[in-house]
């Protein structure tokens, strides 16, 4: 009996070499107080998986008893976000911006816009955020990336 505990203590941590990885995303995110008509923008490199769609939810706390369906789960995904399928390229100059440019963020201040790379949040300081959209989506033009992620970045240079 302590043999099988042991292994079986042992075994654990590789349980989770299996678990699905969470492809990688970038969400503009809204935190303002006004009402802002816009859905949150999700880019991803791909058409988004479910296993990212329930892990986004959930961790926006949006839990239901009983447990909402694949459908449903869908569904407010469709009615929360705006997905942008984008290049390899494209999305690693954004997170090289994002990288190279921490000038823009700071955790403490209150802010209208948060940029969350892959569950990490970086909040655009309040009276930055309009220079930071419009530098961002300059450069993503001087590198000729992709114009509908350029687009979307300029909209909320305004």
């Amino acid at each position: 009996m302590k043999i099988l505990v042991f292994l079986l203590t042992a075994l654990m941590p590789i349980t989770n070499i299996n678990k699905p990885k969470v492809q990688d995303y970038i969400q503009i995110q809204y935190t303002g107080v006004e009402q802002y008509s816009s859905k949150q923008a999700f880019i991803v490199k791909r058409s988004v998986d479910f296993q990212t769609i329930e892990n986004r939810l959930d961790e926006l706390g949006l839990h239901a008893t009983p447990p909402l369906s694949r459908k449903n789960k869908e569904l407010i995904w469709e009615r929360m976000f705006n997905t942008f399928i984008t290049d390899d390229r494209t999305f690693s100059k954004i997170i090289g911006f994002i990288d190279k440019n921490s000038m823009f963020f700071d955790g403490k201040e209150r802010s209208k816009f948060s940029i969350i790379v892959n569950g990490s949040r970086h909040q655009i300081i309040l009276n930055t955020q309009k220079e930071f959209f419009n530098k961002l989506s300059e450069y993503l033009t001087s590198k000729n990336c992709d114009k509908v992620v350029i687009n979307l970045i300029s909209s909320y240079e305004k």
